[in-house]
């Protein structure tokens, strides 16, 4: 599953997690989803990281080849 796929996938839980929390009368329940809410956020802060480094990565590697192809032009 690719990244954006994966975001996506948690921004949904999120979204259906948090849709409980305010529906629900049980405290216990209410607990738990606003618990996963929590966790899920971590994990989405962590993916799109993820892609932050992921695009730095690439930004250096494109800037090192363009910099290998003007040095062979000289």
């Amino acid at each position: 599953m690719t990244i954006e796929k994966q975001i996506a996938a948690i921004e949904r839980d999120i979204y259906w997690s948090a849709y409980v929390a305010r529906q629900s009368t049980d405290k216990a329940q209410k607990e738990r989803c606003l618990n996963r809410v929590e966790s899920f956020m971590q994990d989405l802060a962590d993916l799109k990281r993820e892609i932050k480094e992921a695009d730095i990565d690439r930004g250096s590697i494109e800037h090192r080849a363009w910099y290998d192809i003007n040095l062979e032009l000289r």
